[in-house]
């Protein structure tokens, strides 16, 4: 019997399944090999890097406003500067996770009811997909170094009195002293309860507790230590700042976020000509789509809403800075890890540090509007304005505008309640009478004089016959004195600032020639160069008259003549024309800012003295005219002898102009104060070498020789006595005004 072959195929078969099972084999084998050996590199190798990545929840980048830069007087001192706030953040993902968030900050800080309801409204408000990641201030403002009435640098180690706080409410209390019945901060009455046990301040708001009992639902009050006291209010607090970050692991999702804040030391003095900031709103962010964003801050008002972007006036981007940019992670609580920390993880992501902005010095002199201010104060008028302006560089030394405002308020922490006080003010206390318009009056007459003089119409000899009024076009303009000044030439008609010589010259001239003069000669009604908002003024035509209701009369060219009929003009343009007459003749750009300085003191940019246009008329004709200030000034019937000074020779002229209003539903003190006319005094001195041009303007201040020459007379005397300015070799002193004397001629 033959044995079977072994088939061919079958052998084969055989052979190639061990094959593949052998590369099955060494796969699998390679495989484990790849796969042990990169668990060992993520796991060993690696680990240090996935532990911090499993530890990071998402990356931030947060925008860094750089500090704003300083604006200095002349000499250095800070007038605007910028102090921390530290604000309290949240991303609202967070107390999601974390509800007891919020009770924990509660107690931590000691918020009242009112407090915490708002905050949880504004988080619950967040809950949206669009905004539970984004940060949300809650609390703006903690206290840490500085009084948050007064911005004082806060002490410690002074034994502050300890705060009473009710947890149930969150009403805050002091301990009243024994028998105390006036407030221990700002020395008001208080207003006690019917048993005594309460005590308020109506001014402060600060309540006084007898005893450890909350007034409002009988809880017991604890005691909440305090570390810090204000030195100048007295108040004692907590330093909510220090307490926060020191429980930022019990707050997962909250951060302490330091910003900057404007702060402005003269407060009031320097309101109106430095302005303010506060947060941009949507339709700044419209305007200007590429330079702010959310919560940036921008200039609302004087300087710094000037220097914030005026295409005439680049400032904005040397004063804003360079913002810069701050990346951290946050982790599965919120807590922020510095890039540092993970350096291995985000090699590539890098911090950038802003850059610090320029500092503007100005051309003002605190000192001397310390003087201006006190001057004004002293006159009981409320509304008004007072310039002063160096000769012979157009630089403004003082602007001061009353009443003012707290720039401190308007910079971010103005209430409701004192906007509509604000608002509601009579005598608008947010409009800078410095550069706004009004009638002028007689100190417009100077114009007119050397429109006269120098078209030949009149010299020093010429005479007009002054009966107290002049009849026109049937019609009769009266003199301010109504006896009349008789057969009157230059000098003493610009001294007497009589009406009746300025109506024929105005005649003469005729309305073409003299709005020529006031406008192309000396500038009037067009800017005067300075770098803030400003009114233009008004100097009207034949044209403006007839384009209004009562159209073009002959008879207008009188009243602008003396300064009214239509006429406008600002305190600083007033102050330019006498700088002008002082100089010699020279329209000089009206100059604000003096320069710019890098956080080195390194010069940027200094503006120098600029020459608008010269008036081109003969040094006789001028002279003439300052004959007749300093006659107004330094002569016993001159209409601004109140303005004399013993050691100082002025040369000014006095201004009263007419403008009534009548508004309904106002207090009968306020309906005749609108009835008043304005009062003005421009002046320079010393009459012999001029060295600065001041001008006083009074809104509704009656008799400008009565009430505003004084008040110009105090400034020169304190600008020469403390030092400002150098008299030239003295003479015998003039015999000053008594205030005993007849004030008649006093306009």
């Amino acid at each position: 019997m033959e044995e079977p072959i072994p088939s061919q195929s079958g052998t084969s078969g055989l052979v190639e399944y061990q094959t593949h099972y052998l590369w099955a084999v060494i796969i699998a084998t390679l495989l484990s090999l790849l796969l042990v050996v990169r668990f060992f590199e993520i796991q060993i190798i690696k680990g240090r890097d996935h532990e911090q990545r499993a530890r990071i929840d998402h990356i931030t980048r947060e925008r860094i406003m750089p500090r704003r830069g300083r604006l200095l007087d002349r000499e250095g001192r800070p007038l605007a500067y910028n102090i921390s706030e530290h604000n309290l953040a949240v991303i609202p993902h967070f107390l999601d996770r974390y509800p007891e968030t919020l009770p924990r900050l509660r107690q931590l800080l000691g918020l009242t009811d009112i407090e915490y309801g708002r905050i949880a409204q504004r988080v619950q408000r967040a809950m949206t997909p669009n905004r539970r990641h984004h940060r949300l201030t809650i609390l703006r403002d903690l206290v840490s170094n500085r009084c948050p009435h007064d911005n004082t640098a806060l002490e410690t180690g002074q034994d502050p009195a300890p705060l009473l706080w009710c947890s149930a409410c969150g009403g805050r209390f002091e301990e009243r002293p024994e028998r105390a019945q006036r407030c221990k901060y700002d020395g008001r009455p208080l207003e006690l309860s019917r048993e005594g046990r309460v005590a308020r301040c109506p001014l402060c708001e600060t309540t006084y507790v007898a005893t450890p009992v909350c007034p409002e639902d009988g809880a017991p009050l604890d005691i909440r230590p305090t570390t810090l006291t204000c030195p100048r209010c007295k108040r004692s607090f907590e330093d909510q700042v220090a307490i926060v970050k020191s429980h930022l692991h019990e707050l997962p999702g909250l951060s302490v976020v330091t910003s900057i804040k404007r702060n402005y030391p003269e407060g009031f003095r320097m309101s109106h000509l430095l302005g303010y900031l506060n947060q941009v709103n949507p339709r700044d962010l419209e305007r200007f789509p590429n330079r702010y964003r959310h919560d940036d801050l921008i200039g609302r008002a004087g300087l710094e809403r000037a220097l914030e972007g005026d295409p005439t006036h680049p400032f904005e981007p040397n004063l804003r800075g360079i913002p810069g940019e701050d990346v951290f992670f946050r982790d599965e609580r919120g807590m922020r890890q510095r890039i540092a920390e993970h350096a291995r993880v985000a090699a590539n992501l890098r911090s950038t540090p802003a850059v610090q902005g320029d500092d503007v010095w100005l051309t003002i002199d605190l000192g001397v509007q310390r003087i201006v201010e006190q001057a004004m104060r002293r006159h009981p008028n409320p509304s008004g304005a007072a310039v002063v302006v160096d000769v012979h560089t157009g630089r403004i030394l003082a602007s001061y505008s009353r009443p003012e405002f707290d720039p401190n308020v308007w910079s971010g922490r103005l209430t409701r309640e004192a906007k509509e006080e604000y608002d509601n003010n009579p005598y608008s206390p947010m409009m800078n009478k410095a550069l706004s318009a009004f009638p002028p009056g007689s100190v417009w007459k100077v114009v007119t004089a050397l429109a006269a003089l120098n078209e030949g119409l009149v010299d020093h000899e010429t005479t007009i016959d002054c009966p107290g009024h002049y009849d026109f076009a049937g019609r009769r303009f009266r003199c301010h004195d109504r006896s009349g000044h008789g057969e009157i030439a230059m000098v003493e008609a610009i001294k007497h600032s009589c009406d009746v010589y300025f109506y024929h010259l105005g005649e003469m001239l005729g309305m073409d020639i003299l709005e020529r003069y006031s406008s192309e000669v000396f500038g009037l009604g067009k800017p005067t160069g300075i770098e803030v908002g400003e009114r233009t003024g008004q100097v009207p035509s034949k044209d403006w008259h007839r384009s209004r209701s009562g159209g073009w009369q002959p008879g207008i060219v009188l009243s602008t003549a003396v300064g009214q009929g239509g006429v406008l003009a600002t305190p600083l343009q007033i102050a330019r024309l006498f700088a002008a007459l002082a100089n010699g003749g020279r329209v000089l750009k009206t100059r604000l800012v003096l320069q710019t300085t890098d956080q080195q003191g390194k010069v940027r940019r200094r503006f120098m003295p600029e020459v608008e246009r010269l008036i081109g008329l003969p040094a006789e004709k001028l002279d003439l005219v300052h004959q007749g200030l300093v006659a107004t000034v330094e002569d016993d019937d001159g209409s601004g002898r109140l303005a004399r000074l013993p050691h100082v020779r002025i040369a000014g002229k006095t201004g009263t102009a007419e403008a009534p209003r009548v508004l309904q539903g106002v207090s009968e003190e306020l309906a005749r104060w609108l009835l008043r006319d304005h009062a003005w005094f421009a002046a320079y001195a010393p009459a012999e070498q001029p060295q600065i041009a001041v001008v006083v303007f009074l809104e509704h201040g009656g008799w400008g020789g009565r009430n505003a020459a004084p008040i110009a007379g105090r400034i020169i005397d304190e600008f020469f006595r403390q030092g400002y300015g150098q008299l030239p070799t003295p003479e015998a002193p003039a015999p000053s005004a008594s205030p005993d004397e007849d004030l008649d001629g006093i306009h």
